[in-house]
């Protein structure tokens, strides 16, 4: 089986064509067919590109961190880390940038002294909203060229995906 990515796509879509290629050398399981997969390096590039071209231009592991912590309200350094991959002084580093940038706040927690709360600014909040917003008009803008019965499917496809998905498929290392 012969795995292509075409000219134009973004780094990280090359890398996920690349890691699905060495993981299955032989028939993919499902119906997945390289093409599928091209499509899904395809549309996480679309959606990378999208964040990118925010106000702010965040880098993946900071739009990560925000996503993160809206999606656990004061969640705390040791969870973060956990959802994100990412080490404790990479996480606190990471954090100390968010803040300076006026998108995050460290709150100490009253029952104890040693550990902190994160929570997100309103401008935090602001700018996730513009990058939510600037991500359905990249995929409006490819999903008005699709035929509405083909649109239909892939729109019920990805709520089906979304219904199984758990919280460790979508925050936590890998």
């Amino acid at each position: 089986m012969r795995w292509v990515v075409r000219p134009g796509k973004s780094r990280a879509a090359i890398q996920i064509v690349r890691s699905w290629a060495i993981r299955f050398a032989g028939p993919l399981p499902h119906g997945i067919t390289a093409s599928t997969i091209e499509a899904l390096a395809a549309l996480t590039a679309l959606w990378t590109k999208a964040s990118r071209t925010s106000p702010s231009q965040l880098s993946a592991l900071q739009l990560q961190t925000l996503l993160a912590v809206r999606d656990t309200p004061r969640t705390n350094l040791k969870a973060l880390c956990q959802q994100v991959g990412a080490s404790a002084s990479t996480a606190s580093r990471l954090c100390g940038r968010l803040e300076a940038a006026g998108l995050l706040r460290r709150v100490p927690v009253p029952a104890s002294r040693r550990e902190i709360s994160l929570m997100l600014t309103p401008c935090g909040t602001k700018l996730l909203e513009a990058v939510a917003a600037q991500r359905a008009r990249a995929l409006e803008a490819v999903l008005v060229r699709t035929p509405t019965v083909t649109c239909n499917e892939l729109v019920a496809g990805l709520h089906a995906l979304a219904a199984v998905l758990r919280p460790g498929d979508v925050h936590g290392p890998g």
